[in-house]
């Protein structure tokens, strides 16, 4: 997978996940939630399922996202690195 576009999903969604451990704002907390799930409708089908343990949905669903995330931009710093 091209390496650039691996580090402009990974740099999109790490500074989300600034944003989103930096406000208390419940409001804030979901517009972000939202513009990442709207983004992850873009992203490569092979990312997304390698991203989201091979399920073709879900992926940044509320109630999962921050452990979506977090587990999202683990998995791209690995393949970043390969």
């Amino acid at each position: 997978m091209d390496k650039d576009y691996l580090k402009s999903v990974h740099r999109f969604l790490e500074e989300k996940h600034t944003s989103y451990r930096l406000t208390n704002k419940k409001s804030a907390k979901s517009t972000i939630e939202d513009s990442v799930r709207t983004f992850s409708h873009g992203i490569n089908d092979e990312l997304y399922l390698e991203l989201n343990e091979g399920r073709a949905t879900g992926l940044f669903e509320h109630g999962f996202f921050e452990s979506d995330l977090s587990r999202s931009l683990r998995i791209l710093e690995e393949l970043i690195k390969r």
